[in-house]
């Protein structure tokens, strides 16, 4: 789950994100808890809008994850420090 969202857009309109995880389905609540802090976090860089997960109703040996995130540009995403330490310490903590 300490997967970056690296990007370099070079768009100066808005963006949206959009990312599939699959995680072992005795990890997605633990999944959520991680993207919750990871949105509160992200909610305060510069040009963040929103970010929604989706999750099928169904469940499945795998749990799998659809995560959209919407920016004023590509410029704010480019500049958004996407694994800082505090995300990093807590995706890593379970690994």
């Amino acid at each position: 789950m300490s997967q970056s969202l690296e990007s370099k857009t070079g768009i100066d309109g808005p963006v949206t994100v959009i990312k599939r995880y699959t995680v072992p389905a005795g990890e997605a609540d633990y999944f959520v808890e991680v993207y919750q802090e990871n949105a509160r976090i992200m909610s305060t860089q510069p040009g963040f809008l929103r970010s929604r997960l989706h999750r099928p109703l169904a469940d499945t040996p795998e749990a799998q994850f659809v995560h959209i995130a919407e920016w004023t540009s590509g410029t704010a995403l480019d500049k958004a420090p996407f694994l800082t330490a505090e995300i990093a310490a807590r995706t890593s903590s379970r690994q």
